[in-house]
């Protein structure tokens, strides 16, 4: 099974698996405070918050290789700068927010195994 993400940037800058554990951990803190940030803003439908989350989260994202959700976050940070709307838009971030969700759990797995690993 393919992975949604790619540590191989990551672990290229330093090699240290202390430094990739306090970086996962980074990533996965602030991950979830953008999910919940979004998630309120999809219920408040305050376009400028969702457009200012997931720009935010693209420069996070583009470290692991997660092209497919990158495309996806510039996506919806373009229809929130135009203001020009697909039909199917909120059922479009309410999607990617799961595809978040569920890229965060097999991040964490890796987090806690490297965690593991070094105690």
């Amino acid at each position: 099974m393919t992975k949604d993400y790619d540590l191989s940037i990551i672990k290229n800058l330093d090699n240290d698996p202390l430094f990739l554990v306090s970086l996962l951990d980074l990533f996965l803190v602030s991950s979830e405070e953008d999910v919940e940030l979004l998630e309120h803003y999809v219920k408040n439908e305050n376009w400028k918050g969702i457009k200012d989350t997931v720009h935010k989260m693209r420069s996070r994202v583009q470290h692991f290789k997660m092209q497919k959700l990158m495309d996806q976050l510039k996506n919806i940070e373009a229809q929130c700068q135009t203001g020009l709307f697909d039909s199917n838009f909120n059922s479009y971030i309410v999607d990617t927010i799961a595809y978040i969700k569920k890229i965060l759990i097999a991040v964490k797995k890796d987090y806690l195994n490297l965690k593991k690993a070094e105690q």
